[in-house]
């Protein structure tokens, strides 16, 4: 890689945007490390992969911040799109052509994952690591209701164990509203929450599972109550409304 497109990027969280840096040169190579021991979860939105070009992911030495041995993963133009990737190590570097183009939100590998805004996706975490893989998702919409959606899922027959548990929030307590695993259909894929929270857990036990799936998640708003429906004995006023600069 040539040095006018090589970055060292060093925290514990923080977001990359490579149109933000000068790509001038024909490869790029980021390094990311963490500042303690564990393990990165990077999600990368936005990537936009040529065809013919790869995004290589190696894990760096912590002496010389140089890749270690084979590339960990190499992602081409059909991983365009967004997806979520866990790491083996604390330190990974990226090599990539000048352009490739995508935004990372990264993070030190963590088991709850908050989830906030008007509308998102969740996906199935691409990993080398860990065998055992346990998320728990807490997603909150501004307001209104939450309305999640499961799509593409598959859980195979044999992996018994693994499975998907959605909870909404009563008070503090979490309390179970669909769960679904290897025997589980979509025909009744969609959940609808009861306030602007919702909780899902995710549990894998196999390192290399073919299961998959994808879910979104958006806002319901609530409709206001009028006063004939709330109040019936109270009668409707009559408001006016001026404008003033």
């Amino acid at each position: 890689t040539d040095k006018e497109c090589n970055y060292i990027f060093y925290g514990r969280w923080g977001n990359i945007d490579s149109n933000k840096y000068y790509r001038g040169s024909k490869r790029c190579r980021y390094t990311v490390v963490l500042p303690q021991r564990g393990s990165i979860s990077l999600f990368f939105d936005n990537v936009n992969i040529p065809v013919g070009e790869r995004l290589l992911i190696w894990k760096a030495t912590w002496v010389y911040l140089k890749p270690d041995g084979n590339p960990v993963k190499v992602f081409t133009h059909a991983n365009s799109g967004k997806f979520h990737y866990i790491g083996p190590e604390s330190g990974v570097i990226f090599e990539f052509n000048s352009t490739t183009e995508f935004t990372i939100r990264l993070q030190k590998y963590e088991r709850v994952i908050e989830e906030f805004g008007e509308s998102g996706e969740i996906t199935l975490p691409i990993r080398p690591y860990p065998k055992y893989l346990e998320l728990k998702y807490w997603i909150t919409v501004p307001r209104g209701h939450v309305k999640l959606t499961v799509h593409d899922l598959y859980l195979p027959k044999y992996d018994y164990r693994s499975k998907i548990n959605v909870y909404r929030f009563n008070d503090r307590k979490r309390e179970l509203v669909r769960s679904f695993d290897n025997s589980s259909t979509l025909d009744t894929s969609t959940v609808i929450s009861d306030s602007n929270r919702l909780a899902v857990t995710y549990k894998s036990y196999r390192e290399n599972s073919i299961e998959r799936f994808r879910i979104t998640y958006s806002m319901l708003e609530t409709a206001p109550k009028t006063c004939d429906s709330s109040f019936p004995n109270v009668k409707k006023s009559k408001l006016s409304v001026a404008l003033y600069e």
